[in-house]
């Protein structure tokens, strides 16, 4: 398909925060994207996790590198800890596996309802062929909005071993499993997208995967929303998972047929997350996962710098105008369409699990949704 999105709107701007991998770790990421690793590059990570000098990013793609020191041979001292690595993630592959199908049972006894797989259970099983490969660290599942977090509580309360792990938001509830696996129970993707129909034509156009043999099938997102997610996940800050994100879209990539980059581009305008797509996009077209394309701006201001602050945090006193007014405007603009000060202090007191004005008055943001009040101080 033809960009259509791109003859009747200007480009969205790439992310100015955004850090790219550096040059050691590009090289490293664009062999395993080619699916050729060098005997260089396998040696100089293995000499890494010799010397312990691994970070999470780079302890993320040692299980993709694991086939490439078997198939070449290469013969070092930290090889068998990079085959542990690997036969890990695969033993937690299959525990997740194992945690989303019990999840999908208990949603349609309780419920009648079905849920998504989304993320790396989803995507080791589907586009990687082998859960070593494609390590994780919980199973994430989509469940119908309108099945509340008190519901969803009230459920897994009742279900024996399960524990509550997290305190839950509108937005996600975390169990830990009777076998010690953890779960997100998501009711939209995104914190700021909580909004009727959001998650409409995810459902839509799920498809069916069986994650076990002689087991029922799930469902799970169609490849090109799992390439958005990916990408909306991927570029976002994260200490842990830096780059696994571009390992995965180029193993959607390569899985035929093509990917239909237009639908990818099609659910970042309806989430406004243009300029995040782009800057994974342009950065894909970089190591020939993807054409250079040009995703249309379908973004305000406050969407973009939104965005810029997901991709580099802020701090002090701009980490507080991002948690306490950049934030919940944006969500109440995505859910309602326009911002309120009922609104405001609604998603004030959401985020901040308060429940009444005093509390809010007492982290000083009477005078903050004052100004938002009158007009002022909103970006």
């Amino acid at each position: 398909m033809g960009n259509a999105h791109a003859r009747s709107q200007r480009p969205a701007r790439p992310l100015t925060l955004w850090t790219p991998p550096g040059p050691d770790r590009r090289r490293l990421i664009s062999e395993l994207v080619r699916g050729s690793v060098t005997g260089d590059t396998l040696t100089w990570a293995a000499d890494r996790v010799e010397a312990d000098d691994l970070d999470e990013p780079l302890l993320q793609m040692l299980p993709s590198l694991y086939p490439y020191y078997v198939s070449q041979g290469l013969r070092h001292q930290a090889v068998p800890r990079i085959r542990g690595v690997y036969l890990r993630a695969r033993m937690q592959g299959l525990m997740a596996c194992d945690v989303a199908l019990s999840v999908a049972d208990i949603l349609r006894r309780q419920f009648g309802a079905e849920v998504i797989v989304l993320k790396g259970v989803a995507l080791g099983v589907e586009y990687y062929g082998d859960l070593g490969l494609r390590p994780l660290g919980d199973a994430d599942v989509l469940v119908p909005d309108h099945i509340s977090i008190a519901e969803l509580r009230e459920c897994f309360d009742r279900e024996e071993g399960w524990v509550l792990a997290a305190d839950p938001s509108d937005r996600a509830i975390t169990y830990l499993s009777p076998y010690g696996t953890q779960v997100d129970l998501h009711r939209f993707l995104f914190t700021d997208a909580q909004f009727p129909g959001a998650n409409d034509a995810l459902w839509a156009q799920s498809q069916t995967l069986q994650l076990r043999e002689n087991t029922r099938p799930v469902r799970t997102l169609r490849r090109e929303h799992h390439v958005f997610h990916a990408i909306t996940h991927g570029i976002p800050w994260s200490r842990a998972t830096a780059h696994r994100w571009i390992l995965d879209v180029a193993a959607m990539a390569r899985t035929a047929p093509a990917v239909d980059w237009d639908a990818v581009i099609e659910i970042a305008v309806r989430y406004r997350l243009t300029s995040t797509v782009a800057t994974g996009m342009d950065y894909l077209s970089s190591l020939g996962v993807c054409d250079r394309m040009v995703v249309p701006d379908a973004e305000s201001r406050a969407d973009r710098l939104y965005q810029n602050h997901l991709a580099h945090p802020p701090v002090g006193w701009r980490s507080a105008m991002f948690a306490f007014v950049e934030r919940p405007i944006r969500c109440v603009k995505m859910r309602d369409g326009r911002l309120t000060y009922r609104g405001y202090l609604a998603e004030l007191r959401n985020s901040l699990a308060v429940e009444d004005d005093e509390n809010l008055a007492w982290y000083g943001l009477r005078k903050s949704a004052a100004r938002i009040k009158t007009g002022h101080g909103a970006p």
